[in-house]
């Protein structure tokens, strides 16, 4: 509402980020997830921890480091994870039953990744193994993925 305005801008495409970054951090940043509240209050200390971040990045970019873009993208992972750490716990009556499934069954299939050897295949490798071990009919694990890939914003 000041006429003074100051802070920091990032623009990047899906190719540069979410390659590298988990579906199931996808789903609990509200940066991907729409139906999540996406301004947060800082008090001073998370201003001056978010602003280390961009002058960091403006840095890199500056510089004529030859790995600078990997650097950039692991500290836009480390803001993500920031963000979704400040938010902090989703409140029970917001967080629906679908959306703890969703969560847990992005964390189960982020368990099984990556797969080192042989010698540890896969556990689950069908809708079916996840939904027996998340204690659902297949059917709803299903229809309840799929909803929640249908509030996210297309790519």
């Amino acid at each position: 509402m000041s006429e003074e305005q100051s802070g920091f801008s990032c623009i990047f495409n899906d190719a540069f980020l979410l390659n590298g970054l988990r579906q199931e951090i996808r789903y609990e940043s509200p940066l991907f997830n729409d139906t999540l509240e996406s301004v947060f209050l800082l008090d001073e200390a998370g201003v001056e921890r978010f602003s280390r971040y961009f002058l960091e990045m403006e840095e890199l970019m500056a510089s004529d480091y030859p790995h600078k873009y990997d650097m950039i993208r692991n500290l836009l992972f480390a803001l993500i994870h920031d963000g979704i750490r400040l938010r902090g716990p989703l409140e029970e009556k917001h967080y629906q039953g679908s959306d703890r499934l969703v969560t847990k069954f992005f964390h189960l299939m982020d368990q099984q990744f990556p797969v080192d050897s042989p010698e540890s295949p896969l556990k689950m490798m069908t809708p079916a193994d996840y939904a027996a071990r998340l204690n659902v009919h297949v059917n709803y694990l299903n229809a309840v993925i799929k909803k929640a890939r249908e509030k996210q914003p297309a790519k």
